[in-house]
């Protein structure tokens, strides 16, 4: 509880491009695979978006952003 416990903002929103990453090393069935997987998560920009805010401090919640997407890549790697 407290006072501040609705004015500190630790949500943390994670922005990448699946398909200039260089993760990938030019698979290009690994691309197609995240897109099908994970197409709702990405804008129409092509930008991937993924947030959190479940952690009471952002650098959690930063951490949390990065383990959600090495999973996403690990899956369509796979």
């Amino acid at each position: 509880g407290g006072q501040n416990v609705n004015k500190v903002n630790s949500k943390a929103i994670l922005w990448w491009s699946p398909a200039q990453s260089k993760v990938w090393n030019g698979d290009v069935d690994a691309i197609a695979r995240f897109s099908q997987m994970f197409g709702n998560k990405i804008n129409n920009e092509g930008l991937l978006v993924l947030a959190s805010q479940s952690e009471r401090d952002q650098p959690s919640n930063k951490a949390e952003c990065m383990a959600k997407l090495r999973q996403m890549v690990q899956q369509a790697l796979t």
